[in-house]
Formats: C-alpha cells, structure tokens, sequence
C-alpha cells in the first residue's frame, strides 16, 4: 500500500508592524473679517480624525485631518472660536507588506500650544501621535492526516479562527434638520459633534446589515450673540461588503467618524434655522469564523525510519466577545464659581490592556472639556478621569490579542447645590479577545524506504513495564508498533496509563 500524506490550508494571521510616528501640527492663524478680536484664549482643542489607512509599496499610509478649535473671549467677553481644518498625510516603512494587508490607525493629541500674536493672529504649535498596525494574512498547509507504509499519525483538534475581512469602509450620511420650535436662528456655529453608534448588524452573504444612530450636538451663537445648543439624533442604516461572510460568521463593528460639515441653512421663511449635515462615516470591521482543526503532532512509520518537518505556526483561538460597561463618576471643584454649564465635550485616549492571571486591565484616560459661565465672564475647566476595567475570562489568557474599542456613552455634566460640577457617563467596551498561540505542527512526512525499521527480535510480543502517566504513543513508537495495537492487546482505552502496568507490546508489519 502506497503511503498517502493529506494535507490542508491553515489560516495565518500575524502583525507584521506595530509603531507610532509623530504628526506636527503647524498653524498661522489670521481670523476673517466676521470675527472678532481676541481678548483671552480659553483652550485650544484639537480633534484628530483619520480618514483613510492603506499600503502602497512597502509603505504604510495614513492620511486624515486635525482639525483645531480655539475658544476665545472677545472684548466684550462673549464665547467665539475660530476653526482650522490642518490635512495630513503620514507614511511608515514596512517591508514586505501585501498590497491585501490591513492598516490599522489612529490618532492622539500629544501637545498643543497657542499664541496671542496679536489680537487678530494666532501662532499654533503641536503634534499628534498616530499609533498604526498593519495585520498580514496568509496560508500554511499542514499535515491532517496519513495512511499506507505503516504511517502512525498523532493527532490533536483545536479550534481556529479563519480572519475573512478586515479593514475599514467609508460611507456618507447627509441630511437636514430643522430647529425645533422655540430655538432661535442661527448666526454661526460655534463647535459640533457627532458621535456614531451602533445598535444592531445582521451578517448576509458576501455584506453586513448595520443599523445605528448617529447623536449630534451643534451649539451655535444665535443672531443676538447668545449662545444656543441644539442636540439630535440621526438614525443609521448601511449595507456593507464583506468579502467572504455568511450568516454564521462572527463580526465586530466600530462605527467613527472620518469627518464632516455641518452648516446653518435658511428655511422658506430666509431664517438660518436649519442645519446642513454632511458626515462621512467609517465601519471599521474584523469578520471571522471560528472552524475546527485536526493538526498532527507526532508522526512514524512501523516499518521505514521517517523524518517529519514541522513548523512553529501562530493559530489564533477566539476567547469571548467582550461587550462591558463601566460607570463614570467625577465631582469637580471649579477654581471659580459656575453659574452655568454652557457646552461640553469628551475624548478617551491612551488605552492600554495588559494580562493579568485570567483577566484583562483595561485603562485608559476620559478628558472632559466644559464651557462654563461664571459670575461675570465665561470660562473653561478640564477634567482628566483615569479609568481601570477589569475583565474576567474563564480560562488563562497567555498571548492575548484583545484591541477593544472604548466609546463614552450618556455623557452628562450639571451642577451640584454646592457649586461643584458633576460628570457622569458610561464608558462601553467591547471588541473581540483572541489568543494567538504558537503551535508546533507537522508539515511534510518524508519516509525513508531505503532505512527499514530493524525488529530488536523475531518474537510476537515484547513485555513492557510502563511507568505511572506514561503515553501509550511514546511506547508504541519505541518499539514501532501501533497505539492501536497496543491497547487491543491490553484491553486499554486510554493514552495515559492510569498506573505502573505491565504490558504486551505486539509487533505489527503495517
């Protein structure tokens, strides 16, 4: 009988690059005619978006756009903000990267400074820090199975996850709101946010469902120079391709904002009471399957001395789904008294996991930025909320791959009876865990016919002492026999002898 050697198509996916690189920002700021001087600066934020991450050649290429708001107090000590939107394009080597890899960014305020040159010109320095990770996928054939010339295979099963897409997909939401009854008109906007959210996805053939919403927040100066805050929701629906999946394959979606415009409009009546939005939207998702894996891990032949080739291989094994929540809570003394909270924003930035035991910790930092009105002109206070998850697995969790999307959710700010001022919100936290574990495989079988096996002697059987937890498998091959036939002799059906044994070890012929 002819030896026959079966082999199939294991699923590799590896990060091949992992690193920052620092974005400057870099600013002269000449306000236009409609705004006025500047009195005091009172922050100058900068909210880093990235648009687009792509390979070209061997390069990893990161293009997106800061854009700067500095909240300034006129001579007559009302709220304005002038805003720059600074593009970028950011390229990193990274040898050897298909054009099919996947470029993961994003993008951190490292540091900021602005300067009063004159009461109509700002000097803005900074830079960004962009974190990019490019993931490769490949194929590996391993041995899963073999017969004929007395080939005994040892095998294992497992289960691994086979990466069908990853990368992030671009659409656009444009639409019109109107302010409600009430509100007055608008004359400028002076910032906006919009926060995606998911809600629900259905997996089809070949696409993804998404449904969600997006929450807008505009707060603008109305036609008298008050300030008026205008918050909606947006609802979501998109079909996205995703190459390769079915209805039983696994995703994770995370919805972000790549950029946007939002403008005043003017009713039927020539009143700016309307609200142009114009939003591009990214869906950046990782689809899997979880399928199971026959490995060999130990090969020989009863009859020809055989050389095995192995390789050390990454499989990568899904550990759960995490989907937490976790409460935020801060009460704030302002240095000055707050009549009232006037807007409010936040971001969460420097989010690390490390492993501990069976768990993974989560931290990171909330910066809440607050307008607030004081006893006679307004200000701003900032509030840096540290932040450690703890997230329980039910198994140890060496090698873990877990990169988990953090998005604030009903962030409120008030005011306390003490003149404190109260934040609150929820920081969810999901994404999926893997655990990519380095696993020795068989990958070729090479039996060399011209080395036949010498038999130790002519007899049937051999008597063996085998020790207490000692393999079956070890044995058989000492002696280049078959587990099978060892366990048929000796009426035994499991690998690990449960006690010192003697044992009748036959000799096979194939």
């Amino acid at each position: 009988m002819e030896c026959s050697v079966m082999k199939q198509a294991i699923s590799i996916n590896e990060r091949i690059y992992s690193g920052a690189a620092e974005q400057p920002i870099e600013c002269d700021v000449v306000l236009p005619d409609y705004c006025p001087d500047v009195h005091k600066v009172l922050k100058c934020a900068v909210e880093p978006m990235i648009s687009a991450a792509f390979i070209n050649g061997e390069r990893a290429m990161v293009e997106g756009m800061a854009v700067v708001r500095v909240f300034y107090l006129s001579d007559a000590m009302a709220v304005r903000c002038s805003e720059q939107k600074l593009p970028f394009s950011k390229s990193v080597e990274v040898k050897g990267a298909d054009p099919s890899a996947c470029v993961k960014a994003s993008a951190s305020l490292n540091y900021v400074n602005c300067r009063v040159v004159s009461p109509r010109r700002l000097d803005i320095r900074g830079a960004l820090t962009l974190q990019i990770a490019v993931n490769c996928g490949r194929q590996e054939e391993i041995v899963a199975d073999g017969s004929g010339q007395g080939l005994q295979m040892r095998q294992d099963s497992m289960e691994q996850v086979k990466i069908l897409h990853q990368g992030c997909s671009a659409f656009s939401l444009e639409e019109t709101v109107e302010l409600s009854y009430g509100k007055p008109a608008i004359s400028s906007i002076l910032r906006w946010s919009a926060r995606p959210e998911l809600i629900d996805y259905k997996m089809i053939v070949g696409k993804v469902i998404l449904k969600g919403e997006v929450s807008l927040r505009v707060l603008y100066v109305t036609e008298d120079g008050a300030l008026d805050l205008v918050e909606s929701t947006l609802p979501l629906s998109q079909i996205v391709d995703v190459p390769g999946a079915d209805e039983g394959s696994l995703c994770s979606v995370q919805l972000k904002l790549l950029s946007g415009e939002i403008q005043p409009a003017p009713d039927a009546d020539g009143e700016n009471r309307m609200l142009d939005i114009n939003l591009q939207l990214g869906a950046e998702i990782i689809a899997f399957q979880v399928e199971p894996l026959t490995t060999v891990t130990d090969c020989y032949s009863t009859l020809f001395q055989t050389r095995v080739v192995t390789k050390k291989l990454p499989v990568l094994q899904l550990v759960t789904m995490v989907s937490d929540n976790h409460t935020i809570s801060e009460t704030v003394d302002p240095p000055e008294e707050v009549r009232s909270i006037l807007d409010y924003w936040a971001s969460v930035g420097d989010v690390k996991v490390r492993t501990e035991d069976q768990a993974a910790i989560i931290t990171a930092k909330v910066t809440v930025g607050i307008l607030t009105q004081g006893a006679e002109t307004p200000g701003y206070l900032e509030q840096v909320i540290p932040v450690e998850h703890r997230h329980e697995f039910d198994r140890a969790t060496q090698d873990l791959v877990f990169e988990p999307e953090l998005c604030l959710q009903n962030l409120g700010v008030s005011l306390t009876g003490s003149g404190s001022v109260e934040i609150r919100g929820d920081l969810r936290i999901q994404g999926p865990a893997f655990q990519r574990r380095q696993q020795e495989l068989l990958c070729d079988v090479l039996l060399e016919q011209e080395k036949p096996n010498d038999p130790e002697n002519d007899c049937g059987l051999i008597i063996y002492y085998g020790a207490k937890g000692e393999s079956l498998w070890d044995i058989a091959k000492a002696y280049n026999t078959s587990v099978a036939a060892v366990m048929e002799e000796n009426a035994l059906d499991q690998d690990l002898l449960p006690q010192r044994t003697m044992l009748l070890i036959p000799v096979v012929s194939g």
